[in-house]
């Protein structure tokens, strides 16, 4: 969700740019998805279609590339 945050934390060293539009959601959505995850006693929410195809791409993808790509800072 877009939040005064994310440009209060941006580093130094980054490009400005924002993650593409469908990885954001109403904020109103994130309560819901986090209230209905405390009424499953669901420990882990990942709100969102865009961002649960990333979380499970990431759980797929073999730890040496991980940590290539964060070293690259793409």
């Amino acid at each position: 969700m877009h939040t005064e945050f994310n440009d209060l934390a941006r580093r130094p060293n980054e490009h400005g740019d924002r993650a593409p539009a469908l990885t954001y959601i109403a904020a109103e959505e994130v309560a819901r998805f986090g209230l209905d995850g405390i009424e499953r006693n669901t420990p882990v929410v990942i709100p969102g279609m865009a961002m649960k195809l990333a979380m499970l791409l990431i759980r797929l993808m073999p730890m040496p590339v991980l940590r290539l790509a964060l070293r690259t800072n793409v």
